[in-house]
């Protein structure tokens, strides 16, 4: 048997850090919309880099408070479609939140990198 070596994991803290205080772009069915409680929430799809002890790429991540990152994560009513759904419909909204920033001279040239980082990863 062949082994393959593993893709290497895209990482960007700033990127991540960038969550605190922001909107819940996740938006599952137990939103509070709290952004007390908002970090950036990882898909666990495995076309998104997850594999078993390890996140998706920090690209493939969104912005989510503690109700929808809990649901995605540890939800069992909901099923694997309804969270796939939720995700990347959260995910479009999160793109956009990055092409914002990106695109704004007012934002800190970190967060503006971070998010750019983000929208290059992806292509």
């Amino acid at each position: 048997m062949t082994a393959f070596p593993k893709d290497k994991a895209a990482r960007n803290p700033h990127l991540l850090a960038m969550a605190q205080g922001m909107p819940c772009l996740l938006q599952a069915p137990p939103c509070n919309g709290n952004s007390d409680t908002v970090v950036s929430a990882h898909s666990n799809q495995a076309k998104h880099g997850k594999a078993k002890g390890r996140k998706a790429h920090d690209q493939y991540s969104v912005w989510a408070c503690a109700r929808c990152h809990t649901w995605l994560d540890q939800s069992y009513t909901a099923s694997k479609a309804e969270k796939i759904a939720a995700f990347d419909a959260g995910h479009a909204r999160q793109v956009v939140a990055w092409e914002t920033i990106a695109a704004d001279k007012r934002e800190s040239p970190a967060d503006r990198r971070a998010a750019q980082w983000g929208i290059d990863e992806l292509l």
